[in-house]
């Protein structure tokens, strides 16, 4: 009888196998693909032998045709005729021996090619199949995993709303700080007006010295030397990472009414700034313009083609850095304009 110890153990194991399972096959792909390659070697060696020894028997085959051709020619001499023996045509039994005896000899050389080479082919096959089979799992889970945080993305938007209709979008946005109170929210707990604090700081960092191209002091390169995010070894997940942290921006611009600089300094592995707390974005969807409600947050991305000059070239003396012009409809000073009547 099995003990509960035993038992318990090969349930670990099994729990364990299922876990690992396209790591597993993986391994065993790679490892019966190695396999296959040194056997494969191994038979290849001994290819020559077999073609010297076909060619021997196919020689006998084509001799004992010469003979049979060549009793023909006697016969006919004995009778007084002479035939030449590329013009003797053997009779249908003794052809049809020799072309017995030919397709014999094919057969039991690519027998003996097959058996040489049976088990690199049965090694190539299981390499494959656990390759596909690993892959299978992994697509699996993968769609499993987007399934899930589909779902989850739809039960938090729905939250979300929810929470910013019934508290206002302040609590939703502390909420998602961790409980982190807001510059003006702690202003307004002190008995202070928050539209009062710091004017005249705020209208010096505020202050945007236009630079070559239009850049200005709030405007950021994209690089290892700027950001933790940044990959330097992969330019094409550098521009989808700032593509997903620009859609997530204006997410919350679309829920909050309002996103200050700061966020998106913080989102993009970057230091945060004091002018970052008062300049952003502000969204009001009563005013429309051309492409819908105003208010929406650009980096400024450069397009596929021209990013990858950018790649190729490099900016301000390194390569594969991105710049980030900091702009949209809404964009600016947000401070003395914030919806703050909840608060």
């Amino acid at each position: 009888m099995i003990s509960l110890k035993t038992a318990s153990t090969a349930s670990k194991l099994i729990f364990w196998a299922r876990k690992h399972a396209p790591e597993i096959w993986l391994g065993v792909g790679i490892v019966t693909g190695l396999g296959a390659t040194a056997f494969t070697i191994k038979s290849t060696l001994h290819v020559q032998e077999l073609v010297d020894d076909h060619k021997d028997r196919m020689a006998a085959v084509h001799e004992k045709k010469v003979e049979m051709k060549q009793a023909v020619v006697d016969d006919a001499a004995k009778e007084g005729t002479i035939i030449k023996l590329d013009d003797v045509k053997l009779p249908k039994e003794q052809a049809s021996e020799l072309g017995k005896l030919t397709l014999h000899e094919w057969v039991r050389t690519i027998s003996r090619f097959g058996k040489l080479y049976a088990i690199p082919a049965g090694l190539t096959a299981v390499s494959l199949a656990s390759y596909l089979v690993a892959h299978g799992l992994l697509k699996k889970r993968y769609l499993g995993v987007v399934a899930a945080y589909s779902a989850l993305q739809t039960k938090y938007d729905t939250l979300a709303g929810g929470v910013a209709k019934e508290y206002g979008v302040d609590t939703l946005r502390r909420l998602e700080n961790g409980g982190a109170m807001s510059r003006a929210e702690k202003a307004a707990a002190d008995g202070e007006n928050p539209e009062d604090v710091d004017a005249e700081t705020v209208e010096e960092l505020t202050k945007m010295h236009i630079g070559p191209g239009g850049w200005t002091s709030l405007d950021r390169i994209f690089s290892e030397e700027t950001s933790y995010r940044y990959d330097r070894y992969n330019a094409d997940r550098n521009r989808a990472f700032l593509i997903q942290v620009q859609n997530e921006a204006n997410r919350r611009l679309s829920i909050d009414k309002w996103l200050d600089l700061n966020w998106v300094y913080h989102a993009l592995g970057m230091k945060m700034t004091k002018a970052g707390h008062v300049m952003g974005w502000l969204y009001d969807p009563e005013c429309k313009g051309d492409d819908g409600p105003t208010g929406f947050v650009s980096f400024g991305l450069i397009t596929d083609e021209e990013f990858r000059k950018w790649v190729a070239l490099g900016c301000d003396g390194t390569e594969r850095s991105v710049p980030l012009h900091f702009g949209g409809v809404g964009f600016g000073l947000i401070y003395d304009r914030l919806p703050l009547d909840d608060i």
